[in-house]
């Protein structure tokens, strides 16, 4: 059974380089996953973490994700919580404590 995650950002324009910005956060959230034989990520195997959509809104954003990984949606949408963080209110990033594993 797959699971389905979105997070949503609304009442602020943004900027298309903010959402390359999410999307990138992908891959380098899913590198800090392990690799079953210690090989790198591929294509391939992020694929089979799951797939990202980042759409652009009028006045916001949307981050969706579709898999079987709680983790990699979990670490994905955590990273592009912090890129908004940074970018909104430029404020330092601090993870709630309730959030850590």
């Amino acid at each position: 059974m797959s699971c389905h995650w979105q997070l949503g950002v609304v009442g602020q324009s943004v900027s298309k380089a903010l959402v390359e910005k999410a999307r990138l956060c992908w891959l380098s959230a899913q590198e800090a996953l392990p690799s079953p034989a210690a090989e790198p990520q591929t294509d391939a195997s992020l694929a089979s973490l799951g797939q990202i959509g980042v759409t652009r809104l009028p006045l916001g954003m949307l981050c969706r994700y579709r898999g079987h990984s709680t983790a990699a949606a979990r670490r994905w949408l955590i990273a592009v919580w912090q890129l908004l963080r940074q970018e909104y209110r430029a404020r330092p990033i601090c993870i709630p404590r309730v959030w850590t594993l």
